[in-house]
């Protein structure tokens, strides 16, 4: 997000078109959470699985946004994956370590996340600043996207959660 619109007017978007499709991203990302509700139909960790491919998909197409068109998609798939993951995240935590485990779970996940989401956008500019181009931090967007979904699809549940 600290990079897109940088990333969109380098790639020859006017600015008010790269602000706008950034905050029509946040917007989206609430259909994404709403989205989180089918959490309650099939198991979370697929839900998961879909919203990190998403994400993954739309910094793939980030990389190729040459167009309004193909930007729009690109951010369209990136804010549902991301409202779909972010609501995912509690839920698949609970649903394989169950409510007493929940607090220090949830700690730790967002320790890490706070970690990796400040050194994130620095590393992307000094990335940027190296190579002259946001190629690289999106295609690993891309990869952390599509490893999550893979690891996500693949999660097992060991057996019932305890819930005390």
């Amino acid at each position: 997000m600290a990079h897109l619109t940088l990333h969109l007017t380098d790639l020859g978007y006017r600015e008010a078109v790269a602000i706008g499709l950034v905050g029509t991203m946040a917007l989206i990302s609430i259909a994404g959470r709403l989205l989180g509700a089918v959490g309650d139909w099939v198991a979370p960790q697929w839900a998961l699985a879909v919203g990190l491919a998403l994400e993954g998909l739309g910094a793939a197409g980030l990389l190729l946004a040459d167009d309004v068109t193909l930007g729009t998609l690109a951010i369209t798939l990136l804010g549902l994956g991301f409202g779909l993951a972010f609501v995912s995240i509690p839920v698949a935590f609970s649903y394989f370590f169950g409510r007493r485990a929940f607090a220090v779970t949830s700690g730790i996940r967002m320790t890490i996340t706070g970690l990796f989401g400040g050194l994130g956008p620095w590393l992307a500019g000094v990335v940027f600043d190296s190579t002259g181009s946001y190629t690289i931090p999106f295609l690993v967007l891309m990869c952390v996207g599509f490893a999550g979904a893979t690891a996500a699809a693949l999660m097992r549940h060991p057996g019932t959660p305890p819930v005390v």
